[in-house]
């Protein structure tokens, strides 16, 4: 083949492709934009899922500006939503772990907006009110903001932990309401003889009205319960237990509440500092 056939057979081939390829690239082109325009909601909700999974506060509230994100450009999906209020839900937990009291209630809030039936959430938003309570000029409304919420949160699982929490937003409301809220821990202890907060709850209201001798019994079961998961809030029942004994004029029973609790803190603090049990003397 002369060079000018090939130079005439090479023009022929580049307009053959260049009139196929024009629209082929068009297409191309069409194809790229629509996978550009979803490609970013599931970069959000990949970089979000990413960091939900953790507990730090920092972290979960940049998943949460991720999932809103991909809300914007998908604000009827149900399933985004959902992500939304379960990350909302778990960051208002850590932060009434880290005793953010305003901060809670406002993300569990936006949770229970979207999900209004989990009752832990509701819980906790409950025990943020009794604490917003506590540091309030006007505590009332938080209090019973607080007592709501308890009682929903019941109506949802009626668990232990929920009545015993109604119980102190009663005492908290009105001394006179300590009737309703030692109904309320009996209840908590109906719905689970172990769970020691219920019985030490129960005891603290019935020694807020005298009853020295029953108070006892209700705080020793909490303390022999908590022993076998919590000697720090063990120790905390043998100390009321002290203070009742000291209450009633037996100071040697006192002492000796007190004495266990003292003992149980110090086993804690071993434990912490990795030395195990303390050294017994062997002969």
């Amino acid at each position: 083949m002369t060079f000018a056939k090939r130079r005439s057979y090479l023009n022929y081939l580049v307009k053959a492709i260049c009139s196929f390829s024009l629209p082929f690239l068009a297409l191309l082109v069409s194809i790229a934009a629509l996978g550009c325009s979803r490609n970013p909601e599931q970069n959000y909700l990949k970089s979000g899922d990413r960091l939900a999974g953790s507990s730090d506060v920092k972290r979960l509230e940049a998943a949460l500006v991720e999932y809103k994100k991909a809300l914007v450009l998908n604000p009827e999906s149900i399933a985004i939503k959902e992500k939304v209020a379960l990350v909302n839900g778990k960051l208002g937990k850590e932060l009434v772990r880290q005793e953010m009291w305003n901060e809670a209630i406002v993300k569990l809030e936006e949770s229970l907006e979207i999900k209004p039936n989990i009752a832990n959430n509701r819980y906790y938003l409950a025990l943020a009110y009794v604490n917003k309570a506590r540091i309030d000029s006007s505590p009332t409304s938080s209090i019973d903001r607080a007592i709501e919420e308890y009682k929903k949160a019941i109506g949802l699982e009626p668990e232990s932990r929920y009545y015993t929490g109604l119980a102190i937003a009663y005492y908290h409301k009105d001394r006179k309401l300590i009737d309703q809220a030692i109904a309320a821990c009996r209840e908590a202890i109906a719905k689970d003889p172990q769970y020691p907060h219920a019985h030490a709850v129960l005891g603290r209201m019935l020694a807020e009205k005298g009853e020295l001798e029953a108070a006892l019994g209700y705080y020793r079961r909490a303390a022999l319960l908590a022993e076998k998961t919590d000697r720090n809030e063990a120790a905390g029942y043998y100390d009321a237990l002290g203070d009742i004994y000291s209450l009633m004029g037996n100071s040697l029973r006192a002492k000796e509440a007190r004495d266990k609790a003292s003992e149980l803190r110090a086993k804690v603090r071993r434990t912490r500092r990795g030395l195990g049990p303390a050294p017994t003397n062997r002969r």
